[in-house]
């Protein structure tokens, strides 16, 4: 396994080295421009597309690629420490964020709290994260298949022989595991204390719908 790479902040710096076609203001005739990966900067999200080619320079390097996913709708510590678990296993973590009709066909009116955009560029802030996509809940086999991860990692409350994403990691010789978690920590049970401290007195405050987050699972 390689040395893993450090991100202090929010900006994502690719791996140095790779080049390729990529939309641009200052492109050609053509509409395209060849742009040095390693000095594109993305404050949060990356293209799918681009994503995938930047970590082919990482794969040549001979790093180790990890990739989990989930909503990250009010961040948490089980949050955080799941994705600390995550890059432990790895050189490189990617991160997947759920589309806000994801978020709310899983979880129903109200959520998300926050729009994909505001929560993947938190997730991207984190210091263990290397980079971050958002993608619709039906895209998620598209997106392992582009990211090819070495390591499929999800929260300790799925079984991992079960996730219907296994078969797609494993045809490439990638591994599917899972991290533990957190008690008692839950985005539901943070928008619930949330919502219930600013109801009026006296009234019965917000109920949310059963929420399926894992205390600490990245959902």
């Amino acid at each position: 396994m390689g040395e893993r790479l450090k991100r202090g902040t929010g900006t994502r710096r690719p791996f140095a080295g790779v080049t390729g076609g990529y939309r641009a203001a200052n492109s050609n005739e053509s509409g395209v421009a060849e742009v040095r990966f390693e000095d594109w900067r993305l404050d949060s999200i990356w293209p799918v597309d681009l994503l995938a080619r930047c970590l082919s320079g990482h794969r040549r390097a001979g790093h180790r690629i990890v990739l989990t996913n989930g909503s990250f709708d009010v961040l948490h510590r089980g949050h955080v420490e799941c994705l600390q678990q995550a890059a432990s296993l790895g050189d490189v973590l990617v991160v997947g964020v759920q589309s806000d009709e994801t978020v709310r066909q899983r979880n129903g009116p109200g959520r998300p709290v926050m729009p994909a955009e505001d929560r993947a560029a938190i997730v991207a802030a984190i210091g263990c994260v290397e980079y971050v996509t958002v993608f619709d809940g039906d895209g998620l086999t598209d997106l392992v298949e582009a990211v090819r991860p070495d390591l499929y990692v999800k929260g300790g409350d799925h079984d991992a022989d079960t996730l219907a994403e296994r078969l797609t990691v494993e045809i490439y010789g990638g591994r599917v595991t899972t991290v533990g978690y957190l008690p008692g920590r839950s985005s539901a049970g943070l928008v619930e204390r949330i919502r219930d401290s600013a109801a009026p007195a006296g009234s019965a405050g917000s109920v949310l719908a059963a929420d399926q987050d894992n205390p600490v699972s990245p959902r």
